[in-house]
């Protein structure tokens, strides 16, 4: 009998190494960390990031503690020397993740299928929807500096 927590680890794997053989796989999200841009059962496409680096704004899939996170880049150490110049949050979430290093980060999200709705994220629709949350992800890694048009921003949804 196979544990559901071994057959989990092994589908991430599977979809991990689809990644890295065709730079792009579809994986399924769960959580409210992206909401409400990402909302719990949509399929992600992944496109891995092929001779490019990561920019402020891309939301990339990295693995942390034995889980496949989606969160948004919003800062970038300007010292690449540092150990892990890359800081993520997830959009719904009130502080940022530990710092990555560029061989932590899978891909990067291009496309939200949604029943029948797709969202490009390269799209002009996608780029304003980049530049805003990433705004407010780092907004509010400032305390106290939350206002009422900023919680009312985040209600919206998408």
């Amino acid at each position: 009998m196979i544990h559901t927590d071994a057959l989990q680890q092994a589908a991430k794997e599977l979809k991990c190494l689809e990644l890295l053989q065709n730079n792009l796989a579809i994986f399924d999200y769960c959580g409210m960390s992206m909401f409400p841009l990402f909302r719990e059962g949509d399929k992600v496409a992944i496109q891995s990031y092929q001779n490019q680096l990561p920019k402020i704004g891309d939301v990339i899939i990295f693995q942390r503690a034995n889980q496949l996170v989606l969160h948004r880049l919003i800062k970038i150490n300007p010292k690449f020397s540092e150990p892990k110049p890359y800081l993520t949050k997830g959009d719904n979430c009130a502080a940022a993740d530990l710092p990555l290093n560029f061989s932590d980060i899978l891909g990067k999200a291009i496309r939200i299928d949604r029943g029948d709705t797709q969202i490009r994220l390269n799209s002009l629709y996608g780029w304003t929807l980049k530049l805003l949350l990433t705004f407010l992800s780092q907004l509010e890694l400032k305390p106290a500096v939350e206002s009422n048009i900023v919680k009312k921003i985040k209600n919206l949804t998408f």
